[in-house]
């Protein structure tokens, strides 16, 4: 009886445990054409130099997770043209870029999104 006691208890206690994620670190920034910038041109002071396809992507995840700021931001927000085709980020556009990029990797934000109890 106290083996069985003995094994129901070190069953529960190893059941517990935390399980961590994976968790996925590039070596490398992505592919943006053929420059391996991730669409950054470059960041200095308060404003970041953009591609045309960073925008792109900001874009799309402003109309997946724009919502989910208060007030909610619209396409473009804190986007300006530059002369030489590229864009200005300013450094509100950075942090919702970075924040709304990470929802969109965590399976767990996007199964809130989509009403499921993750």
């Amino acid at each position: 009886m106290n083996r069985m006691i003995l094994f129901v208890f070190a069953l529960a206690l190893t059941a517990c445990g935390t399980v961590a994620p994976v968790v996925n670190e590039p070596k490398a920034a992505s592919w943006d054409g053929s420059e391996q910038n991730s669409g950054l041109i470059s960041d200095v002071g308060s404003a970041m130099t953009v591609t045309p396809h960073w925008r792109d992507r900001y874009n799309a995840l402003i109309a997946i997770y724009g919502t989910q700021f208060k007030p909610a931001l619209t396409a473009d927000e804190g986007i300006t043209a530059r002369d030489d085709s590229n864009f200005s980020a300013n450094h509100f556009a950075r942090v919702h870029f970075f924040e709304m990029n990470l929802w969109d990797h965590s399976a767990m934000h996007q199964a809130a999104l989509k009403g499921a109890n993750p």
